[in-house]
């Protein structure tokens, strides 16, 4: 008996949820206005974390960009003023450096205010030498 309930439960929640995703087809949800937050992008100085801070910056935002890569950076700095940002901010800062990423959070705090959206974006390519690490 449980089990039939559950079945009908699992059916009429897919039925729901179908229904409510076809509708969403024709009318969009609400996008949330980000204009004015404070967006800090990790991993900023090339690549997609270049692109979202474009992407950010259209949205007439204040964006802070880390990178380990200063020049990077500055290029990425000047996309985004170019793309509309209301303000950028970069900051040389090493990821894999748990006090570094302390410091720099502390000094953006100080400089910039509280930050509202963070896109953790830095990431270490570890390349073919792990994949040999899995293959005997």
């Amino acid at each position: 008996m449980n089990f039939i309930l559950e079945t009908l439960q699992v059916l009429l929640m897919s039925i729901w949820y179908n229904l409510e995703s076809f509708v969403h087809l024709f009318v969009p949800r609400k996008r949330k206005n980000i204009e004015g937050e404070v967006v800090l992008i990790s991993g900023a100085g090339s690549g997609i974390g270049r692109l979202m801070a474009q992407e950010f910056a259209a949205l007439n935002t204040v964006l802070v960009l880390w990178d380990i890569n200063q020049e990077g950076m500055k290029e990425t700095a000047r996309l985004a003023k170019e793309s509309g940002a209301s303000r950028v901010h970069y900051y040389l800062c090493d990821c894999s450096d748990k006090n570094e990423v302390y410091r720099v959070a502390d000094q953006v705090k100080q400089e910039v205010g509280d930050v509202s959206i963070l896109v953790n974006n830095a990431g270490i390519v570890t390349g073919r030498s792990s994949w040999r690490l899995l293959i005997p």
